[in-house]
């Protein structure tokens, strides 16, 4: 093998590891997106399905309160960062848990090395 011919073949290596980090960038960004939006949409929902119950002064009991903290969602295909969004429900002995994204997950199943 020459000089010319081992220089094509690191070319060629070199351009198709980059492809597949742009494709894994693209995947994360799209799960990524994908999660945060399913997170909102369930804690929507929670929150307009307890719109009817109100307090003496007509005020709600269960309301969004801002965002936790971001944190990274160890998953197969890397890491993702979630913001989930905060309840407060002031409802006696309720409390707003997501079936997404359970209190202090960082890794998914998969990621452990489990099936889920």
């Amino acid at each position: 093998m020459n000089q010319e011919q081992s220089t094509t073949i690191d070319l060629k290596n070199r351009v198709a590891q980059e492809s597949r980090s742009m494709l894994d960038e693209v995947i994360r960004q799209g799960a990524n997106a994908m999660l945060q939006s399913a997170i909102e949409l369930e804690v929507a929902a929670y929150v307009d399905a307890c719109r009817h119950h109100v307090d003496e002064a007509g005020h709600r009991l269960v309301v969004r309160n801002g965002f936790h903290n971001e944190r990274d969602i160890g998953t197969g295909i890397g890491p993702l960062t979630v913001k989930k969004p905060r309840v407060h429900d002031r409802r006696e002995g309720r409390r707003f848990t997501s079936s997404i994204l359970p209190p202090y997950m960082r890794r998914t199943p998969l990621a452990d090395g489990t099936s889920a």
